[in-house]
């Protein structure tokens, strides 16, 4: 039998543990509710650049070598829930079945350390090209993505899936993709954007050469989508994180909840047997 100090030893433990899962709680329902206003004007800002890859007859388009690279986002950072399991279970799904194709080689660059780990678990350690990791440390922003960017355009690929997790809500996040271009497919079926078209000849018009325009539009349309795709996965995270704190907090409750059932019923039992001493000992002097 557990001694009643250990059990009081236990529900202080757990008190305590119980109160900083609701502080980190709080925490990330606070930053949420500041990201609010940030979350419904973004879609907005950059739905723009997202038009340039709106292609209807890309998935129709005959590639000779259909070359894949898929960028999973994952996050290093802790009391996450399960975001990173849902981003790296549809990876290796995605990668099965364009594994199936005879036609297509799969390779994955990775972001994320605990990404890098998990795909080792999954057996597709060999299908990984490249990663990127320590962006916990780092401050997110459109140049950092960018560097990244400059550095996967020269694997030479034809199509680019971008997978992370999507925030709906504090209880809802899913994971999504981007199906995105390489360079030279995004300069074929660039003028099917027709609206674009005059600012383009503007700006070759002032660089006089259309490749390096051309590069550089693509690039820092590429670079802002997949920046939302961070930001996306970073609120999902803030998401996962309260929804985890709020399971951790009711589990914690019910141990404490057997816990003081157990140390009241040892107490109990103590003060009983104190009660039966004293009378016993009371009976046996009158006797």
């Amino acid at each position: 039998m557990v001694k009643s100090k250990d059990l009081l030893r236990r529900l202080t433990v757990f008190t305590k543990f119980m109160s900083i899962a609701k502080a980190i709680q709080m925490v990330a329902i606070t930053k949420l509710k500041k990201l609010e206003s940030v979350i419904s004007t973004r879609q907005l800002s950059i739905y723009t650049y997202k038009e340039l890859f709106m292609v209807d007859d890309l998935k129709s388009f005959n590639f000779l070598r259909n070359k894949k690279i898929i960028l999973p986002i994952t996050s290093d950072k802790q009391c996450c829930g399960i975001i990173n399991s849902r981003v790296l279970g549809a990876t290796l799904k995605v990668a099965s079945v364009c594994k199936k194709e005879k036609h297509d080689t799969i390779n994955i660059f990775v972001l994320g350390t605990k990404g890098s780990s998990g795909l080792a678990r999954l057996d597709l350690s060999n299908d990984i090209l490249g990663k990127c990791d320590n962006f916990k440390s780092e401050l997110l922003s459109l140049y950092t993505i960018y560097i990244i960017f400059v550095n996967l355009i020269s694997y030479n690929f034809d199509r680019l899936i971008v997978m992370f997790n999507k925030f709906f809500s504090m209880f809802d996040q899913r994971v999504a993709f981007y199906d995105l271009p390489s360079l030279n497919l995004f300069k074929h079926f660039f003028f099917q954007n027709r609206k674009f078209i005059p600012m383009v000849k503007a700006l070759i018009k002032k660089s006089k050469t259309s490749d390096c325009v051309y590069t550089n539009i693509y690039l820092y349309c590429l670079s802002l989508i997949v920046l939302d795709s961070f930001e996306e996965n970073e609120y999902s995270e803030l998401g996962s994180r309260a929804i985890a704190m709020e399971n951790t907090v009711q589990s914690t409750k019910k141990m404490i909840d057997a816990l003081r059932i157990s140390y009241n019923k040892q107490r109990q039992s103590r003060i009983t047997n104190d009660l039966v001493e004293v009378v016993s000992a009371a009976e046996s002097l009158v006797a």
